[in-house]
């Protein structure tokens, strides 16, 4: 028999993330809602144990940090309440005193690298405009720009050499990212490496000594890793054209590279041997989406969760094969009182397959249930194989769920990820129209109690299946932080959003009607269900004033809230829910409504 499945106690399982930062030495650094929100923790090599970092330094995962000098001062990356408008901060430990670096409470800089002698930070910055790479010297504060990109700069790493490698979008092609480099003092800054007219190529990494770049592209159709060889221009590729893989990590050696392969509804560490190419997978169960090397690359970092053993914080020994736990989640509960979904295909409007992650609670014969189906964040989202709170407490009050993989979804390769270029809301909203036929044809769900639900790209699915989809006979909906006009947003965002708005859609100058035709805010006289709206008011990507127009609209329309719509906003947070009771509230507020409504 299972045990009623509580949002309240589930939610205090906790989650790490393990930053890409912090591979710069061989200590090990997690953040966790462990002891409240999201603090920093550091795990101890000689006998596993952790403890915080920090007590009187606040860090969350929001706050990126760099080692200046090893114990002694701390770079970070902070925001005022989640409006990711990021200022850097340095941190003298000697002195226990932090001082503000950058003043920019309009504009973003965010760590990218430090200077070989540690004089400088580089950093990502949209202060001129658009996103380009800036050095700040330390002593002085003096800001130096870089490069000068018309569209964004992304990332950098800044090697012995005194030449920092980059990403930049820098052709006419808003979805094309090449590799770049420019030198310290802002010289020679030139095109390094064009795998493809049409391809996302992004510097993830470096070797220690800097003579090695890890850079993750899709130039040959799947995700793929290579290494560049900044002394001999060589290009090494690693996979093939049938797998996806992330690049993580270069070993302090160069001899052996970290990815993380992704499947359907698994993602994992493999380790190659950079020379042979000899691929090594560890025996890890679940879902594991970043790892690193430890301890002079003798473990992986991790952590892993599957459907129905939330998440575990774990090292695996490379030289005994073996997996040592660091943190186990504590609980009334076990593994069988989890439900384990299924991954079904289903046939979409032009025939094409669709995966899709189902969870059903205990059927019983004769009785019919009532259904959701979840649209992650993305474009790109999907739900896999590990633990998911949410879905685990709507089926455990007999709610059916299901999360389709489709067209856009990462994990399935270029071709398909790129089916949703100037198609937005068109092919991948006609997805999930098929998912709720396909609920339909299941005998034990109700076809007259089925609702929609996601945040960010989900929100913005939820709005636009509600609106210019309502005919497809929706029940309730339920959007967090979604997008409503892709004009508003393009107009009140960042440089960055705007850049990726136009390479989904073009400009609104050459596409207007697409931009209008696949904005919910111009079809909310169509919309026959109800609604929940939560918005987070210092939101920068998806902004209040998405959500401020939808509801007064419904308004205008004479819709009455509280029976035909619900709306919420959440004062001092941003676009990411952070923290146990943040996460609580939300799942709590749009489970309740389904309930109510469904």
């Amino acid at each position: 028999m299972r045990k009623k499945l509580e949002l309240e106690k589930m939610v205090k399982f906790p989650y790490f993330i393990q930053h890409a930062y912090f591979n710069r030495h061989d200590d090990l650094w997690f953040f966790s809602d462990i002891e409240g929100p999201d603090k920093a923790f550091e795990v101890n090599l000689e006998d596993f144990s952790y403890k915080p970092f920090h007590e009187n330094l606040s860090l969350g995962y929001l706050n990126p940090f760099l080692w200046l000098e090893k114990n002694k001062k701390l770079l970070i990356n902070r925001d005022n309440e989640g409006n990711e408008q990021f200022n850097i901060h340095l941190y003298d430990f000697e002195k226990n005193k932090e001082i503000k670096l950058t003043d920019t409470p309009n504009n973003k800089g965010l760590l990218a690298d430090i200077s070989p002698d540690n004089k400088y930070i580089l950093i990502r910055s949209n202060r001129n405009k658009t996103d380009n790479l800036f050095k700040l010297n330390i002593e002085t504060k003096e800001l130096t720009q870089l490069t000068f990109h018309d569209s964004p700069s992304l990332g950098g790493v800044w090697t012995s050499q005194n030449i920092i490698y980059y990403s930049a979008i820098a052709t006419e092609n808003r979805r094309n990212i090449d590799i770049w480099m420019v030198h310290s003092d802002g010289s020679n800054n030139k095109q390094l490496l064009h795998l493809s007219n049409d391809s996302l190529d992004y510097i993830y990494g470096k070797s220690k000594d800097g003579e090695l770049l890890l850079i993750c592209t899709n130039a040959r159709g799947a995700d793929q890793t290579l290494i560049y060889n900044t002394k001999t221009n060589q290009l090494s590729w690693f996979g093939g054209d049938q797998l996806q893989e992330r690049g993580m990590q270069i070993s302090k050696d160069k001899s052996k590279l970290l990815v993380i392969r992704d499947e359907a509804v698994r993602s994992y560490p493999v380790i190659y041997n950079i020379e042979t190419k000899e691929e090594f997978i560890p025996k890890i169960p679940g879902v594991i989406r970043r790892a690193q090397f430890a301890g002079k690359d003798r473990y992986l970092f991790y952590s892993r969760s599957d459907p129905q053993i939330p998440n575990v914080l774990a090292l695996y020994d490379l030289t005994k094969n073996v997996e040592i736990p660091i943190v186990i989640p504590d609980s009334e509960y076990v593994k069988e009182d989890f439900y384990e979904p299924e991954f079904i295909h289903y046939t979409t409007f032009d025939n094409r397959k669709i995966g899709a992650v189902v969870y059903k609670p205990d059927i019983e014969r004769g009785k019919k249930y009532p259904a959701l189906v979840l649209a992650p964040g993305g474009p790109g989202g999907r739900l896999q194989w590990d633990f998911y709170d949410f879905a685990q407490a709507a089926v455990n009050q007999g709610f059916v769920l299901i999360s389709p993989h489709i067209r856009g979804s990462f994990g399935y390769g270029k071709e398909f990820r790129d089916l949703i270029n100037f198609d937005i809301g068109g092919g991948d909203a006609k997805d999930y129209i098929y998912s709720k036929k396909y609920l339909e044809s299941l005998e034990y769900v109700d076809m007259n109690r089925i609702g929609i639900f996601g945040g960010s790209y989900g929100g913005y699915m939820t709005y636009l299946q509600l609106t210019k989809y309502a005919d497809a006979g929706w029940n309730a909906g339920a959007a967090y932080v979604g997008i409503t006009s892709w004009k508003t947003m393009y107009d009140a965002g960042m440089p960055a959003y705007k850049n990726w708005i136009e390479g989904l859609f073009g400009t609104y100058e050459e596409n207007k009607e697409l931009w209008e035709d696949r904005s919910p805010l111009n079809f909310v006289e169509h919309i026959q269900a109800p609604i929940l709206m939560i918005q987070a008011v210092n939101d920068p990507r998806c902004t209040i004033g998405e959500s401020r127009q939808f509801r007064d609209k419904l308004i205008q329309l004479d819709k009455k809230e509280g029976v035909d719509f619900e709306y919420f906003e959440i004062g001092k947070e941003g676009h990411m829910t952070v923290g146990q009771e943040a996460r609580l509230r939300t799942d709590k507020m749009i489970l309740e409504f389904f309930m109510k409504y469904l």
